[in-house]
């Protein structure tokens, strides 16, 4: 039984030293490969090393700065994040390489607050002093540009609803001109009607007359008949 312990005591340690060994390995290739300039290489060699040791911190802080010169600045910050709560981590430094990665990652708010965070624990620091500046001023500069932006887009919709009055206006016109051309069509067919008619009258009355007229000639013609007639002697 005595030996069985041993026999485990000694497994585990040697696969302590194994776990520790692999770690370091890939610890190595992940700093050869950042210095060539090779930063995916370095970052999957990284996160392998804190796989085979997550309790060494100082992995996340390597794989931030590979995560850094690799652009990708969101993961950067997640990265120094991590690192920033476990001993012996110089947090004004973390705070700095957090507020640079929130720079570039256009987040300056995030980024003036990591700088300011930093310079509460190292007032002296003028790289960080200078880039809080830096900070400051692209947000400002971006916030002009979003007042920019939003007073275009104003304009913009202003032109669009005076475009679109214009264009009901115009509808309008149209539709009003229409209306009074059929107006005028009705009342000129409506006229045209009525002189049709007076026509017809017109006709039949000169049709009436001219029988009126025959039939007064033939009673004017009877008429002179009889009066011609010699009245008859009276002897």
């Amino acid at each position: 039984m005595r030996y069985r312990t041993i026999l485990i005591i000694m497994f585990i340690g040697l696969a302590t030293n194994l776990s520790a060994q692999a770690d370091r390995k890939f610890n190595r290739k992940a700093m050869k490969a950042f210095e060539d300039g090779k930063y995916n290489e370095a970052i999957l060699n990284y996160q392998k090393a804190l796989k085979a040791n997550p309790e060494q911190a100082e992995y996340h802080n390597n794989l931030g700065h590979a995560h850094y010169r690799n652009e990708n600045y969101e993961r950067a910050a997640e990265d120094y994040q991590k690192f920033m709560d476990k001993p012996g981590v110089t947090k004004s430094a973390q705070f700095h390489n957090l507020g640079n990665s929130f720079l570039q990652a256009g987040e300056y708010e995030k980024s003036i607050q990591s700088y300011i965070e930093s310079l509460k624990l190292d007032s002296e620091s003028e790289d960080t002093k200078y880039n809080l500046s830096m900070a400051q001023a692209m947000l400002r500069q971006q916030q002009q540009q979003q007042q920019q932006q939003q007073q275009q887009n104003q304009d913009q919709n202003q032109d669009e609803n005076k475009e679109q009055e214009q264009k009901e206006q115009n509808q309008k016109s149209e539709q009003d001109k229409e209306q009074e051309q059929n107006q005028e069509q009705q009342e000129q067919q409506q006229e045209q009607e009525q002189q049709e008619l007076s026509k017809e009258d017109a006709e039949r009355m000169l049709e009436a007359l001219q029988k009126r007229e025959e039939e007064l000639q033939e009673d004017i013609k009877k008429k002179a008949k009889v009066r011609s007639r010699q009245p008859e002697k009276d002897w």
